[in-house]
């Protein structure tokens, strides 16, 4: 059976790159007898329902997958409904918001069946009923609609530690616009580690965590030797395509002392450190000389860190983030110490904030020295804990009825007491253009005026031949056009 598994990216946002949907697509190809496409439309927004349809005819997919967040519904259901007046596709619906708003998303007319949790192994047994005409009764980890009637399947188990290692590299030819995509970007993304461990209220895998629970361990990753070699292979197999680094997704990659001193040593023995640079992201507190020493030395060329708030209570009360401002700058020292370029990332508008909690984290993320800040705003996920404390500031969010997808990068959604929304999205806006010019200034400093417009014009013009909107390719050349992991 052929699957056409979608990214749902009409809106405009330029969000590149989806790795649940490249694991689950590339397993599905070499693991099993189905053949699964991908379809993205960050390079296609504005064509994107005939762009659609051409790709449904040449395909014929007997299933198509959707990957579902809380924000992008509007978009997804948007998509769904354009599949049915195309015609009768199956559609099931996967990811964070299907599997915590389980109920609400399958009572979509427009939506057949539902995954819940990680699903390469539900979904190819879901295709193996589908293809027999069989029942998709007792298909675990599945929810779906038969004759009239409702059936809820229970629990699947979470792929192991060993299943996991057996997984192939993820396919990113998958994409067909995978050679712009790292021209635009220079990485790929890279997973090593599923789950997390912390509580974080704005985040959905903590209430992900409770939904699956009894379904085996919510934190399992790969052996730090299998994630080593897949990184030099994709190395090997995207050098000559513009690959000049990677960007690892997992939540705390320097948690465990052990695995990253593992996947370090096996990162140099097999020359990677001087081949292909990378990011990571770490909680602060994760942060010790050793460890950073470590990476350091294996190629890491940025740690990206979650600071959230500059105001502590927002922070540890809303936010739940078990993070004192001690904390945060004894992890800045150690990343100084060791000259290792970092990124911040800071949210703003979350409900019960105020005028001094949000100034406040602007003028927090200016003090800490880091080499760049990243900010967004403030977006309710299905189920958190930060979502259900609005009805406590008497706020509710239905990104359906707003009529629209919403991205993090801007955008009000949430209406703070006695603060205007255009006021809030000028102080996002000025912050976040304030960090890009200084980004900016540091890549003419370091390149030269000359050479850095020349690469610009060249970065413009290819994109405008995409049709990618302006904002979209002046974000992306500032945050990745001038390779600006510095110091």
């Amino acid at each position: 059976m052929k699957i056409l598994l979608i990214n749902p990216t009409i809106d405009g946002a330029g969000e590149l790159y989806h790795p649940g949907l490249a694991s689950l697509a590339t397993y599905l190809n070499y693991q099993t007898p189905h053949q699964a496409r991908v379809l993205d439309f960050v390079y296609h927004e504005w064509e994107w329902k005939s762009y659609l349809r051409r790709k449904l005819e040449t395909i014929q997919p007997g299933l198509i997958g959707i990957t579902s967040t809380t924000p992008k519904m509007p978009s997804i259901l948007q998509i769904a409904r354009e599949i049915k007046s195309i015609g009768h596709y199956p559609i099931i619906l996967g990811g964070h918001h299907a599997s915590l708003e389980s109920e609400k998303t399958l009572a979509n007319p427009d939506v057949d069946y539902i995954a819940i949790g990680e699903s390469e192994f539900y979904l190819e047994e879901l295709m193996n009923h589908l293809e027999d005409g069989k029942s998709i009764e007792g298909v675990a980890g599945i929810w779906g609609k038969e004759n009239g009637n409702i059936i809820r399947n229970p629990l699947g188990k979470l792929p192991t530690h060993e299943q996991l290692d057996a997984m192939p590299d993820s396919d990113w030819d998958l994409w067909e616009d995978i050679d712009h995509m790292i021209y635009t970007t220079g990485y790929i993304p890279m997973m090593a580690v599923r789950g997390c461990a912390y509580n974080c209220t704005f985040c959905s895998s903590p209430v992900l965590k409770k939904r699956l629970e009894g379904t085996g361990p919510f934190v399992r990753g790969r052996s730090p030797e299998i994630c080593a070699r897949e990184c030099m292979n994709q190395y090997n197999k995207y050098k000559k395509r513009g690959l000049r680094w990677l960007f690892f997704y997992d939540l705390n990659f320097l948690i465990n002392r052990k695995w990253l001193i593992d996947f370090c040593k096996e990162y140099i023995r097999l020359g990677m450190h001087k081949k292909l640079p990378f990011s990571v992201y770490s909680r602060l507190d994760h942060l010790t000389d050793e460890k950073v020493s470590w990476i350091k030395k294996a190629g890491c060329i940025q740690i990206r860190v979650g600071i959230e708030s500059g105001n502590e209570m927002v922070r540890n009360k809303y936010f739940d983030k078990e993070l004192t401002n001690q904390d945060i700058h004894d992890g800045i020292k150690i990343l100084h110490r060791h000259k290792v370029p970092s990124l911040g990332y800071f949210i703003v508008g979350a409900p019960g904030e105020t005028k001094e909690t949000i100034l406040q984290t602007f003028d927090f993320a200016r003090s800490l020295q880091l080499s760049r800040a990243a900010f967004f705003m403030f977006k309710p996920l299905a189920h958190t804990q930060a979502t259900k404390t609005l009805e406590d500031f008497e706020a509710q969010i239905d990104y359906n009825a707003m009529g629209q997808s919403q991205s993090f990068y801007g955008g009000v959604v949430v209406q703070l007491k006695g603060i205007p929304s255009w006021k809030l999205l000028y102080w996002y806006k000025k912050n976040l253009f304030r960090s890009g010019f200084r980004i900016m200034f540091r890549q003419i400093n370091h390149l030269g005026p000359a050479p850095w417009l020349i690469n610009f014009v060249h970065y413009l013009i290819r994109g405008k031949l995409r049709r990618a909107k302006l904002f979209n390719i002046c974000m992306n050349y500032v945050a990745f056009g001038g390779q600006n992991f510095r110091y």
